[in-house]
């Protein structure tokens, strides 16, 4: 699963939709300002974390941890986990909903649907056992297929239009192309190795008793 949590593709999409929430100018969010943006968008992860009860929280957000200067957008920072960056991903889609749809343009329209599909397989991975059941299965599929398809549509399109946005990095290839043959084995969220909910320690203990 870190190709999704840990550094990888939902930190990739959460960035990049909240680069262009921040930078888009003309009533997407509230505020005159960047920051007056952001401070807007960390009062709506508060909220979000509030109503939701959100066990594992990132600490307010800066600029800097969405996007560095000449870099492409991805959450960094020594508060951005895997447990919390997935955590973070049906306000990204909430965002995108409430903010980015009534524009009806193709990016907006690409970035409803990565971040969809992203949400769309945690809730199928977070439903399951330990072994998917076929129709499991095939709404993995389902999600990465849409999830390559629409971010493959952002990466090109911003790259013609000379935007520096939805780099195509190798864990969005991993996690299109080899997440759907991993959970015909086993659902990855068995095998992960996330201090908060893992398998850390265990297998030791396990092998010493």
């Amino acid at each position: 699963m870190h190709v999704f949590d840990h550094n990888g593709v939902s930190g990739s999409i959460a960035a990049n939709v909240f680069d262009t929430l921040l930078k888009t100018v003309g009533g997407v969010l509230p505020g005159n300002t960047i920051q007056d943006r952001l401070d807007f968008l960390n009062a709506e992860r508060l909220a979000y974390y509030k109503t939701n009860r959100v066990e594992h929280r990132m600490a307010p957000l800066k600029l800097t941890n969405i996007v560095l200067p000449s870099e492409f957008p991805e959450l960094h920072g020594h508060f951005v986990k895997a447990a919390n960056t997935r955590a973070l991903m049906p306000l990204v889609l909430s965002l995108c909903d409430r903010h980015l749809a009534r524009f009806q343009t193709d990016e907006a329209k690409h970035m409803q649907k990565v971040t969809a599909a992203v949400c769309g397989l945690y809730d199928v991975l977070y439903s399951s056992g330990c072994y998917l059941e076929v129709n499991d299965l095939r709404g993995v599929e389902k999600c990465c297929k849409k999830l390559g398809e629409h971010y493959q549509c952002l990466a090109v399109s911003t790259m013609h239009a000379g935007i520096r946005r939805w780099k195509m990095p190798i864990k969005v290839h991993y996690a299109c192309g080899h997440i759907p043959e991993q959970c015909k084995l086993l659902n990855p969220i068995y095998a992960q190795g996330y201090r908060s909910e893992s398998m850390v320690g265990k297998v030791t203990t396990m092998y010493k008793s």
